[in-house]
């Protein structure tokens, strides 16, 4: 089974939405049970 995690952030503009990528991906990397897991990235529409 897989489980999945959804974050859905607020896309203002490019440089703002690297900008938080930047900062997660330092974060995950300093957690141990986060680090473990493989992130895939969405892009889309906010319309589900």
């Amino acid at each position: 089974m897989l489980d999945l995690l959804r974050l859905d952030v607020p896309f203002d503009h490019l440089s703002k939405d690297h900008d938080r990528k930047t900062r997660f991906m330092a974060a995950v990397l300093t957690d141990p049970v986060l680090s473990a897991v493989p992130l895939l990235y969405v892009i889309g529409s906010d319309k589900h």
